[in-house]
């Protein structure tokens, strides 16, 4: 009896500090180095493999319910079905929602049994990881991606991927299970300091090194200050036509303005059609020789009478790129 109430507990910790670090934000970003932590200590004292897949099934339901719970209301809304049977479906479903857990806790058990716990650690970490990458998930989910509350560490995505980061993090949280146990050891007499700082330098040795790699990516794509030079000096200008980098419909986007709302794409704007965008170059409108238009939008049917004369258009400048925005009037 005393063993399920640890298992039940040890669960219910570790999955409402998931619950916490699927927030995706500080302080909680933290807790995605520790969560496991208690599931993995009860896990440790598996005595079978039937123990350690009751343990993995267990926190599939949990990490269910407590990390998509939000799931349950969306099926409430879709069908109409009682708030009870929506979790009563997660809880069922959660084995298949969260394949990696059983398949962790099961390679974990069977490793410790062949080889050290260093090495089960590693193997159960990218068993983890394969189970994610090769069987289908419904949500798409996985540990790395709760770093994108980080600049820096989210930037080790660079080389492995998210899953690499997942790695990473189940690698840590392990290093610091190592360390509660060396630290209870020390307690007892046995063991020393080294065998506590050992674990806990290579977790912080893992981090420090993301965070690293993550401080010089994001200093190698910092815009310049050459183009805000320039961006300042077209607004202080009253300049709103800039130039557009490129020539005919291959016209490329500066880096630096990337990510902003209104892209412009062969010379059209993919935001809604009442803000159509007239892309000028060089100072001229984008006509051919002839006279006709490049643009898609002269490709579009118009209608034969007249349209309403629209206001002034608000043109607006983004440094390298410039268009107008064109608002239609509205008859009362």
């Amino acid at each position: 009896m005393k063993r399920w109430v640890e298992l039940g507990a040890a669960v219910t910790l570790s999955a409402l500090a998931f619950a916490l670090y699927a927030r995706v934000g500080w302080p909680w970003i933290i807790l995605g180095t520790v969560w496991l932590v208690p599931w993995l200590a009860v896990l440790d004292r598996a005595v079978s493999l039937r123990d350690a897949l009751i343990a993995g099934l267990v926190m599939a339901v949990a990490f269910v319910l407590l990390g998509f719970g939000w799931f349950a209301p969306a099926i409430v809304d879709y069908s109409g079905a009682p708030l009870a049977g929506a979790l009563l479906l997660l809880a069922v479903a959660a084995p298949l929602l969260e394949p990696q857990l059983l398949a962790f806790a099961v390679a974990r058990h069977l490793a410790r049994r062949r080889s050290s716990d260093r090495a089960a650690a590693f193997v159960a970490a990218c068993v983890y990881v394969a189970s994610e990458w090769i069987g289908p998930k419904f949500f798409g989910d996985t540990l790395g991606q709760g770093l994108y509350a980080s600049v820096w560490l989210r930037q080790g995505a660079d080389l492995a991927g998210v899953h690499g980061l997942t790695l990473v993090l189940l690698l840590v949280n392990e290093c610091l299970l190592a360390s509660v146990y060396a630290l209870m050891q020390l307690r007892r007499g046995a063991g020393g300091a080294r065998d506590v700082l050992r674990p806990s330098a290579a977790a912080a040795l893992l981090l420090l090194m993301l965070a690293a790699y993550g401080a010089l990516r994001v200093r190698q794509l910092a815009p310049s200050d050459e183009p805000r030079q320039q961006e300042h000096e077209d607004e202080h200008d009253g300049g709103s036509e800039n130039e557009i980098h490129g020539s005919g419909q291959n016209r490329q986007v500066m880096p630096q303005h990337r990510n902003r709302r209104l892209a412009i794409v062969e010379g059209y704007s993919m935001g809604p059609p009442c803000r159509r965008a007239r892309c000028r170059r060089d100072g001229r409108d984008t006509r051919t020789r002839s006279g006709r238009s490049t643009s898609r939008d002269s490709r579009l049917r118009t209608p034969s009478r007249a349209a309403p004369k629209s206001p002034p258009s608000r043109a607006r400048s983004c440094g390298a790129i410039s268009f107008r925005l064109s608002f239609p009037s509205v008859r009362p």
